[in-house]
């Protein structure tokens, strides 16, 4: 599964829904776990924090604000955030699913590894 640094905290005022969102995938992640255990199926989740994806990649090349709100302001507070001081690219995330899809894992269920840059270090 996918869910994201806030199924672990609330993220930002107006965010409630995306929030509940990955609160539930990660909630689903811990039931199914329990579920398929003895069928010797893993299920664990990924977390990530600030990835450089197409959407945030448009986001960071404007410069006129959003809806009244500054996105590069809000990128760069974010940013700031992050004690590895960069965001993430796909290939962070793909690491980590390419872990719990491998042997390595294999006594991992109902996990989740957060992909944040230490994000929720602060």
């Amino acid at each position: 599964m996918i869910t994201s640094i806030d199924a672990l905290h609330p993220s930002t005022v107006g965010l409630a829904h995306y929030d509940a969102s990955k609160h539930g995938v990660w909630g689903f992640t811990k039931n199914i776990a329990l579920e398929l255990a003895p069928h010797n199926i893993w299920v664990n989740a990924v977390a990530p924090g600030g990835i450089v994806t197409p959407g945030m990649q448009k986001l960071l090349q404007t410069s006129a604000p959003h809806n009244k709100i500054d996105m590069q302001k809000v990128l760069a507070l974010f940013l700031a955030k992050i004690p590895m001081k960069r965001f993430g690219e796909p290939d962070d995330i793909g690491k980590a699913v390419l872990f719990l899809a491998s042997d390595m894992a294999s006594y991992m269920t109902g996990s989740q590894i957060v992909v944040d840059g230490g994000v929720l270090l602060n």
